[in-house]
């Protein structure tokens, strides 16, 4: 062979070689940017996997405030709630986040094609301590609490939100949900004495409430949840010990709440669709109680309201003399149509025996000692078009 051929052939070898290894090079790269994507998309209509799923932003997130909507299994009841939620937001620069623990892939299916530009997914792992739990119905509460958990860690821990708003899926929302948060927001961002802001009044009931009082907001002692703001400094100081089940019962306990009150309004700013007859509870009071909430519908700008009123002190005094000046009546068949604004005041010593008595629609459950919507053991109503307070009998 002429040493001229052997060179042609040489070098054509040589480039034969640096051809193949130059696209081993790229094909390794490009599974690398695959596999780097897969773990962080978010609006791929492919179910992802069940390790967790992040987001991550081109654009930097606005980390003053976000909303999460916890979610599982419940499309419908998730989709009726997120319509609702972008109607109302006053601005894209709130981010709305959708976490999911359950393996339903209808829901990211749903966000992908749908809420694809306006709603971020995370995905967790369904996690919890189950052992020992023989009710199975005990499990869902495991997971739900540590739903909550991941959540929380996501928004707080690893990204640094300053508030969060958690509302879970089968609730739906007031015209004025945003406006009541956003005011809210500086009232716990700067009193120490508040825990929560929470749009949900457990006796938000037609006849129970004053449906022209639709600015009127209250301190209760009573942690509510069902669409809910929190701070980050709150979730530093419990977020170690967030409990493997029953969260919201750990967090009403003296040792989280530490004396501490929640705002919450005279109408509620949540209610609860039909598909609350599904979840973890398995529809617990839905029928005798949560379906009978209303929500506003009569939007209220709260950042032109005034809210100093809701100030400890002055919360206090104010509420203190409106129970003091109010008529006592033995029983509540004596309130009458009210004029002058007049109110009443009547006292109980055991509440349930009292509702059952007066045949009134008020939950008289307790948790840790604590009755619902009550401030200081009163629980302010409306009867009849009539402001009463329902006061422990040591108070009156």
């Amino acid at each position: 062979m002429k040493p001229i051929l052997k060179l042609v052939l040489f070098c054509a070898f040589i480039f034969l070689i640096s051809t193949i290894t130059l696209f081993k090079k790229l094909d390794i790269k490009k599974q690398s940017r695959n596999v780097d994507l897969s773990k962080i998309s978010v609006t791929s209509s492919k179910y992802p996997s069940t390790t967790t799923t992040r987001v991550q932003e081109e654009v930097k997130l606005n980390k003053e405030l976000a909303v999460v909507v916890i979610a599982c299994r419940r499309v419908e009841s998730l989709e009726i709630l997120l319509e609702a939620i972008l109607k109302y937001r006053p601005s894209s620069d709130i981010p709305i986040f959708v976490s999911q623990d359950c393996d339903v892939p209808e829901i990211p299916q749903l966000i992908s094609t749908k809420f694809q530009n306006d709603v971020k997914y995370i995905k967790h792992e369904k996690q919890g301590n189950t052992t020992g739990l023989k009710r199975k119905k005990s499990h869902q509460y495991v997971y739900l609490s540590n739903h909550y958990k991941n959540a929380l860690q996501y928004f707080f821990d690893e990204n640094q939100f300053e508030t969060v708003i958690i509302i879970e899926d089968d609730l739906m929302i007031a015209p004025d949900f945003f406006s009541y948060f956003l005011a809210t927001k500086k009232l716990l961002l700067n009193d120490p004495t508040l825990l929560c802001v929470s749009a949900w009044n457990d006796n938000s009931m037609p006849d129970l409430i004053d449906q022209n009082a639709t600015s009127l907001l209250y301190r209760t002692d009573f942690f509510a949840g069902l669409g809910w703001m929190l701070t980050k400094s709150l979730w530093t100081e419990i977020g170690h010990r967030w409990p493997n089940a029953y969260w919201d019962d750990w967090l009403r306990e003296p040792q989280q709440r530490r004396n501490r009150q929640c705002v919450r309004p005279e109408i509620g700013r949540t209610s609860m669709q039909k598909y609350g007859r599904y979840g973890a509870s398995s529809g617990q009071f839905f029928d005798t109680h949560l379906k009978k909430i209303v929500h506003n519908e009569v939007p209220v700008d709260f950042e032109e309201q005034d809210l100093s009123y809701l100030e400890p002190k002055k919360y206090e005094e104010l509420f203190r003399e409106e129970v003091s000046k109010s008529r006592l009546i033995e029983k509540m068949r004596n309130i009458e149509n009210c004029n002058n604004h007049t109110s009443f005041k009547i006292a109980y010593t055991d509440l349930k025996k009292f509702v059952k008595t007066n045949r009134l629609k008020i939950m008289s459950d307790e948790k840790r000692g604590i009755h619902r919507s009550s401030y200081n053991g009163i629980i302010p109503i409306f009867h009849n078009n009539c402001r009463v307070f329902i006061v422990p009998k040591n108070l009156v």
